[in-house]
């Protein structure tokens, strides 16, 4: 099931193509091959990632202004709001 094939906790650290796959290398020394790649990195990060496999990509993410912001998820009990 596809749960039991999402990594967690996993860092990456490096990524190559090779026959026209990805290969993703993990710090603890696993390497894992796929048709397709999805990297969710900011772009300084991606960019580092990605720069030997495709430098095209990594090129364009050195340009990508970061702009800080902060996220809140909170939740209230429905009686305590004042509405």
């Amino acid at each position: 099931s596809l749960p039991d094939r999402i990594l967690r906790e996993t860092k990456a650290e490096t990524i190559t193509q090779a026959d026209g796959h990805w290969q993703v290398g993990t710090a603890d020394g696993r390497r894992f091959t796929a048709r397709a790649l999805l990297v969710t990195a900011p772009p300084e990060q991606a960019a580092a990632l990605l720069r030997a496999a495709a430098p095209g990509a990594a090129e364009s993410m050195d340009t990508a202004a970061m702009v800080p912001c902060f996220a809140l998820a909170a939740r209230f009990a429905r009686t305590e709001l004042p509405w």
